[in-house]
């Protein structure tokens, strides 16, 4: 388990610690008190607040969760937030968030014990058609916690374990890099801006693991994964600058989908660009595309900003992206991912 409180103390389901009620009424919290003692708790009262210590997290919430329904008929609002006891800082969580953790106990163990591993795809380099890099996706590492990473993501975002799985798949990442990959390679791995409030602060286990597994860290290129749109744009300037002190590479991806636009690109000035698939699909055949392709690549020639074309799935595209003047590409056409990473060089013989 981390120590930080923010990137999350991950009380598990056995953990012991203290729920904290309140209500805004006093004869609400009487009520409250009441109810607990009905249920064979102990509550005590402080001021406004009524703690109830339990012997795990999840009969808290059990508990909690049959109280709030009972009271609710009282016209009654109860809130509730948990402190483990275990936690050097004291952790607090709000009744909704640890219903969600509750809801999967398989996520929870995964995020808890790191029960995943990482596959690799290649990235070839179209001037020599060999294989420069490779992105790391995380994967199940058995089909006992078996998941599908968005749906773990989703979860981790609702249950705040966003940060928690954000930072130990980035760390995982480097020492699966470390034991699979030699020196020179790059290795492009995915991050939530969302999940790093202080960067000098929050990646210092990160930039650990590299000195620990012995990783060059101009070999890292790390990219901006993000569902939603950059609010904080200097925000995310500062997680890049701190990167980029520490001699890492940074890549903004998903270029011409969603929020990732050629104006936050210039704005960024990443190492890598990586344009999305929604561009780069059938653009042999899309005279349309192919302008929004060469835009955005003279833009980018200006920043000297090297672009990747992700997603390839057919010679024909690779040739279009080869003859627009991208640098890199990705996709199935070129190799899917896999637990071992292919041959050093690409051709397209057999294919």
């Amino acid at each position: 388990m981390t120590s930080c409180s923010k990137c999350g103390m991950i009380p598990s389901l056995e953990e012991t610690g203290t729920f904290l009620f309140t209500a805004a009424e006093a004869g609400g919290r009487d009520l409250i008190i009441k109810h607990l003692k009905d249920r064979g708790a102990e509550p005590e009262q402080e001021g406004r607040t009524i703690h109830v210590p339990f012997y795990s997290l999840e009969e808290a919430v059990r508990m909690v969760d049959g109280l709030e329904a009972d009271l609710k008929e009282s016209g009654v609002s109860v809130k509730g937030t948990w402190k483990n006891s275990a936690s050097v800082f004291g952790h607090m969580l709000d009744l909704a968030v640890l219903k969600v953790r509750i809801s999967k106990p398989s996520y929870l163990k995964i995020i808890n014990e790191g029960l995943f591993t990482h596959h690799m795809q290649p990235i070839i380099n179209l001037h020599s058609s060999e294989v420069m890099g490779q992105e790391f996706l995380m994967r199940p590492d058995s089909s006992t916690y078996s998941f599908y990473p968005g749906e773990l993501f989703d979860y981790a975002q609702k249950a705040d374990l966003q940060s928690v799985l954000d930072s130990q798949a980035r760390m995982s990442s480097i020492e699966h890099s470390a034991r699979h990959l030699d020196q020179g390679t790059k290795r492009f791995i995915n991050f939530l801006p969302s999940s790093i409030y202080d960067p000098n602060h929050c990646l210092k286990s990160t930039f650990k693991v590299v000195k620990e597994h012995g990783v060059d860290p101009s070999d890292l290129v790390f990219e901006v994964v993000e569902t939603e749109k950059i609010h904080n744009v200097a925000h995310l300037q500062n997680i890049f600058k701190t990167y980029q002190q520490y001699g890492v590479n940074v890549a903004l991806d998903d270029l011409g989908s969603g929020f990732a636009t050629v104006e936050m690109l210039e704005q960024l000035k990443p190492d890598y660009g990586k344009v999305d698939r929604s561009l780069i699909s059938y653009c042999d055949q899309d005279e349309e595309k192919q302008e929004k392709l060469k835009q955005m690549l003279k833009r980018a020639e200006i920043h000297n900003i090297k672009m990747l074309a992700e997603g390839i799935e057919r010679k024909e595209e690779l040739e279009v992206v080869k003859q627009l003047g991208f640098d890199l590409a990705q996709g199935y056409y070129i190799g899917r991912p896999s637990d071992y990473p292919m041959g050093k060089s690409f051709t397209t013989a057999g294919k």
